[in-house]
């Protein structure tokens, strides 16, 4: 179970990077309102997904605990390493905001 928690790891990394790319680009464009749909949507799923990879960590009987912490810290790392920049980009030069949801998390 271990392996699959990985692949869905590194799904999560590939998603990551997109969401990243993807806010970078909208932030350089200075998109409106509307152009940041896409940025959004992969944030949504990246979130969907960190969810996902939670509850299968969650569910494994065996796992040590030190183990599950080093994957919630990998999830937590590209989640945020995706949301916070465009998040502090966007906080600091425009009117549009992030959806609340993308806030603090505590699940994760």
């Amino acid at each position: 179970m271990e392996h699959s928690i990985q692949r869905q790891l590194d799904r999560l990394y590939s998603q990551a990077q997109a969401a990243q790319s993807e806010g970078q680009s909208a932030l350089e464009d200075g998109v409106d309102e509307a152009g940041w749909r896409p940025v959004v949507d992969l944030l949504d799923d990246l979130y969907a997904m960190a969810d996902d990879i939670d509850d299968a960590i969650q569910q494994h009987p065996t796992m040590p605990d030190a183990t599950k912490q080093d994957f919630r810290q990998k999830v937590e790392k590209a989640v945020f390493g995706a949301y916070l920049p465009v998040h502090l980009k966007i906080q600091s030069g425009t009117n549009y905001k992030l959806p609340r949801r993308w806030g603090p998390r505590t699940k994760i």
